[in-house]
């Protein structure tokens, strides 16, 4: 139980410093008091506010913490409203929402013995910042019942097409008395998802 909490926060952290951080945008002027930024194509969920991709020139945004919602995909419509010369103006502009971030994955090598099968998928982590339910599956020719190393893949695809491929080994081994159990060490997780 505490390995697969580990394994959580792992990917929640890998995910997190995945996201890109905001880049000073390329301005357009729209009016001659109002500049907007010339890509409003914004990641899902990303944090983006009003005064981030709106410049104005002798007038106030009224609120400039305003955030922008990112909660779905595809355009929204964003309003504003501005003040100038004392008088309180409003603007409108659309958004496009979208998806372009791939799945993460965490698997390890694993090992059985001849015969025993395992469900790999079960030992694999998938997630995704969009859907709840990706697809992850293995790939790769393998044989629980031939003693050997296989290459595998573990692939997840998202609704939109983002998709993630990691490598990993199966080992089947000859069946032996004794019994082992896998560890993982906090220190080893890290060490390679730093």
């Amino acid at each position: 139980m505490v390995i697969i909490v580990i394994k959580i926060c792992i990917l929640i952290l890998i995910f997190l410093t995945a996201c890109t951080p905001n880049k000073e945008p390329i301005l357009k002027e729209v009016s001659p008091n109002i500049k907007i930024a010339s890509d409003l194509t914004f990641e899902y969920k990303e944090e983006i506010h009003l005064k981030d991709v709106v410049s104005t020139n002798e007038c106030e945004l009224i609120n400039p913490n305003m955030k922008l919602d990112t909660s779905s995909l595809g355009q929204k419509n964003v309003k504003f409203l501005y003040k100038i010369n004392s008088q309180i103006k409003t603007y409108s502009f659309r958004i496009n929402v979208v998806d372009t971030t791939a799945p993460i994955l965490h698997i390890s090598n694993l090992t059985t013995t001849v015969g025993k099968e395992i469900n790999m998928l079960k030992n694999a982590m998938c997630g995704d910042n969009y859907d709840r339910k990706i697809e992850c599956h293995v790939d790769g020719y393998y044989d629980f019942y031939t003693m050997g190393e296989y290459p595998l893949k573990l692939v997840a695809a998202d609704s939109n097409s983002n998709k993630t491929e990691r490598s990993f080994k199966l080992i089947v081994k000859e069946k032996s008395n004794s019994t082992t159990q896998n560890y993982y060490y906090l220190e080893d997780l890290i060490k390679e998802h730093k």
